[in-house]
């Protein structure tokens, strides 16, 4: 019981850091001007997304993809804060949570890449 109490609460705080401090930036900036070239105003997980998943972010309600990306990074977090701590020694809570890191973040964003291409390929459909 405490280890699902301790996942909301890392979520929950996650969450809020990534939303309101992180993502509040670049939410701005795209309302404002454009800057020149392709990697200016997106953060590093727009930029997986179009550039090694090849997904149309121009196509997309950007605002809503950052929100999503927020949950799913907060996720992310949560879970290998709390697979690491079920271990007692804190070098293997580190070693564990550095081993979990890229295959979760890399299964997590291949998820979100199926689920916008499902609904870009939907959203096709309706207007043919």
């Amino acid at each position: 019981m405490v280890q699902i109490q301790l996942f909301f609460m890392i979520f929950v705080v996650i969450f809020f850091i990534y939303e309101f401090i992180l993502l509040r930036d670049y939410k701005i900036k795209r309302k404002g001007k454009k800057k020149k070239g392709k990697n200016k105003g997106y953060p590093m997980e727009v930029r997986i997304l179009r550039d090694f998943y090849h997904l149309e972010i121009d196509v997309l309600n950007y605002d809503r993809l950052l929100h999503f990306i927020a949950v799913v990074s907060s996720l992310d977090i949560a879970l290998i804060v709390s697979v690491a701590g079920l271990f007692q020694m804190g070098m293997i809570q580190i070693l564990v949570a550095f081993v979990l890191v890229l295959p979760i973040i890399f299964v997590s964003y291949y998820l979100i890449n199926l689920f916008y291409r499902y609904r870009l390929n939907k959203r096709r459909k309706k207007n043919e």
